[in-house]
């Protein structure tokens, strides 16, 4: 800034102080607008998983059918650094590595397009292919709650899977819900002996029939116009009418010789809360949703609509996991420990400055520095999270530095007998290159970090940690060259002799801690009478931190 600015800017009192509301104003919005989270997104493990069943097939065969070919379609795609492969009886596992740097959610999406286009050379039954990657945004639950139900209850699990986690789902915010403990359903087909004999019937023919009507096959692919079309064959029943009325044979029906009806699959796990039979029903948030509000969506869903649903009547519904409070807890925590350090700071500047009014002027350069990184971080999308507090939280030490040199000058030039407008001025540009340099030297110890975040898993969390490091810095350089001169003048209007009669002395000369001035004098002049035992000392001193 210009010193022409700089004297315009000053000498503009009204307009400072509307710059200093309007940014105080957007730093609040900002401050609620921002997202809570515990970690920040994009913590995503570089490793994606593949598993693939392989049914009725030898570890010899899995890893010449299956292995091999998907190896080598996962082997083209950019940024793969490893690929991993476990082959044994009737199952495949590929473990996928990529790089720092590579993008995880185009890599997983480049490894499912790889898959697709290998399943028509898939062995039969292996085209069920699941694939696993961490994502501590999305793979974690927000929520994770009990659903406890008398035993009385009929059908739970359907009241579960089409009544409560369709409601859930629907909350803004959430992207899936998972019921753990339900009971899969599955068709079964119970041969009646004395039919069977009756009729004559072959049995393994019968099954072999029914397995052929019942297929999902690859069919080649089919080529035009330069786009390649993947063909699947599939042959399944419709319901069980239909598989009631497959013919044995000219004159005999599936459903002449044989019970067909839904079964419940066998469960081999119980879940009890407080004695009572429960089902646990786990919410995922998608990944820019502001986890303490889909939680309180959540947890208002969970205690009012539920609860009051009739057909849930007699369901109880326990949240034992709801990251919502953790997020809130951690960041409580954070902001108490800023709180605090913020105060023990301006505790320090008052017993050293001795002067309450300039401590008043200073010690506002922490909240205000702190607001412009709020609004710097809300513009590029960041988060309050665990990792972008602490940062903050460093830079709350660092932020009144600038301030502090900033009011010393102007107040030795009060005690030279300049005017408080004139002083302002001087003084801000006396000190302007200096506390300029020393504001970017420091932040140029912190900008690796925010370069680190494209870079590694542990990149993205430094990079967290960095940036708002560097935005409240130059926030606090702003604020110290624009804010405090115009304080100072407003706030500590006297000159030093006048003020030093009412108490509020000018500078250091005024009432210095007397103690610490003459020891800080004697400490100096030894060291100058005697520079090489200082010398020796500060190399000591460093090798110690060392």
């Amino acid at each position: 800034m210009s010193r022409g600015a700089l004297d315009r800017l000053i000498g503009r009192p009204v307009t400072v102080l509307v710059l200093l509301v309007t940014l105080v104003v957007l730093g609040v919005i900002a401050n609620a607008r921002m997202p809570r989270q515990l970690m920040p997104s994009g913590i995503v493990l570089p490793t994606i998983s593949v598993m693939i069943p392989v049914p009725d097939s030898t570890p010899q065969e899995v890893m010449e059918r299956v292995a091999v070919p998907a190896e080598e379609w996962i082997r083209t795609i950019p940024g793969i650094s490893s690929i991993r492969s476990i082959s044994g009886s009737s199952f495949c596992r590929l473990r996928v590595e990529f790089s720092d740097g590579a993008d995880a959610q185009v890599i997983y999406a480049d490894i499912r397009d790889r898959m697709e286009r290998l399943l028509p050379d898939l062995p039969e039954g292996a085209d069920r292919y699941r694939l696993f990657r961490f994502d501590l945004e999305t793979d974690v639950p927000v929520i994770s709650c009990a659903a406890s139900y008398d035993a009385s209850v009929e059908s739970p699990d359907a009241l579960l899977e089409n009544v409560v986690a369709p409601r859930l789902e629907s909350i803004d915010g959430v992207a899936r819900v998972e019921v753990q403990g339900l009971i899969a359903r599955q068709v079964a087909i119970e041969l009646v002996p004395e039919r069977i004999s009756a009729h004559a019937v072959d049995v393994m023919a019968l099954i072999n029939r029914l397995s052929e009507e019942n297929i999902i096959a690859p069919g080649g692919a089919l080529e035009e116009g330069g786009t390649r079309t993947l063909l699947r064959v599939t042959r399944r029943f419709d319901d069980l009418d239909a598989l009631r009325a497959f013919r044995v044979d000219d004159s005999l029906l599936l459903g002449d010789i044989a019970q067909v009806f839904i079964e419940r699959g066998v469960q081999d796990f119980v879940v009890r809360v407080d004695g009572r039979l429960c089902k646990i029903v786990r919410a995922f948030k998608e990944s820019d949703a502001n986890a303490v509000d889909v939680t309180r969506a959540l947890g208002a869903a969970f205690d009012h609509e539920l609860s009051r649903d009739p057909r849930l009547a007699d369901f109880d519904f326990h949240v034992f996991w709801d990251a919502g409070e953790q997020v809130t807890a951690s960041l409580s925590s954070l902001r108490s420990t800023c709180a605090w350090g913020g105060l023990l700071a301006i505790v320090v500047l008052f017993v050293f400055l001795r002067r309450w009014r300039s401590t008043v002027v200073v010690a506002a350069a922490i909240p205000v520095s702190l607001l412009l990184a709020l609004v710097v971080m809300e513009w590029s999308g960041s988060t309050l999270n665990a990792l972008s507090m602490m940062g903050l939280t460093i830079a709350i030490g660092m932020l009144i530095d600038n301030a502090i040199v900033v009011s010393e000058t102007i107040f030795r030039r009060r005690e030279l007998g300049e005017s408080p407008a004139r002083a302002a001025t001087g003084g801000a540009h006396e000190v302007a290159l200096a506390v300029t340099l020393a504001t970017l030297t420091t932040v140029a110890v912190f900008v690796p970090l925010i370069f680190l975040g494209s870079d590694s898993f542990i990149g993205t969390a430094m990079a967290e940690v960095g940036s708002p490091i560097c935005y409240s810095l130059i926030a606090s350089l702003f604020v110290a060259l624009v804010f405090i001169p115009t304080g100072t003048i407003w706030l500590c209007p006297e000159r030093s002799g006048a003020a030093g009669a009412s108490g509020e002395s000018g500078g250091w000369g005024a009432r210095p801690p007397g103690l610490l001035r003459r020891r800080y004098r004697r400490a100096l002049a030894f060291s100058l009478r005697h520079r090489l035992p200082a010398f020796l000392l500060r190399l000591l001193a460093a090798a110690t931190a060392m």
